[in-house]
């Protein structure tokens, strides 16, 4: 049987990687955590805070992979705020 591709809206990393290869002079990342996320530890996001201060990092109430609508850990609200943040992050750094 064959499979048939489905065209879907790109990841936001896709798009910031893309974008990023364009603009080697910025030095921007965004980041964002599950705070529910059994593999990523918060107290590794804290490091990454305080030893990346210019990086942006956010966290939400959710697990590994929430913005992710195939996953049982999908979070919708979470999906939504970080989807706006990386939207309004790439138009204003790139």
């Amino acid at each position: 049987m064959a499979s048939h591709a489905v065209w879907r809206f790109p990841e936001p990393w896709q798009l910031f990687q893309t974008r990023a290869r364009a603009n080697t002079e910025r030095d921007t990342t965004m980041l964002h955590f599950g705070e529910l996320d059994a593999h990523i530890p918060m107290s590794d996001v804290e490091t990454i805070k305080s030893k990346q201060p210019s990086v942006e990092v956010y966290t939400y109430n959710a697990g590994h992979g929430f913005q992710c609508d195939e996953r049982d850990s999908f979070a919708a609200e979470a999906a939504q705020i970080a989807w706006g943040r990386t939207l309004r992050f790439i138009d204003s750094h790139m």
